[in-house]
């Protein structure tokens, strides 16, 4: 397979996902895509309220980055608990 058929098969497979993407969220715009917040009974101890938050994940290193992962966790007052 040569390089430009191949480059234009991964442009074709990009454009085919994006597009169903863009379809579905269109379609049920109630739903959202990625992950939904847990649910945080019992997850603080005896804190309370114990309520769900979405954080940042900042890698080890020291250089920036443009993009950083999210997680869910459990917070109350100023401390964060796993889901």
């Amino acid at each position: 397979m040569k390089m430009g058929s191949s480059l234009a098969m991964v442009a074709l497979a990009f454009l085919l996902l994006t597009t169903s993407v863009v379809l579905a969220r269109d379609l049920n715009p109630t739903r959202h895509f990625g992950s939904s917040p847990p649910q945080c009974i019992t997850k603080c101890g005896n804190c309370s309220p114990c309520t769900p938050v979405r954080i940042i994940v900042h890698p080890g290193i020291s250089e920036k980055l443009e993009y950083y992962p999210e997680a869910w966790r459990c917070k109350c007052g100023n401390k964060l608990f796993n889901p």
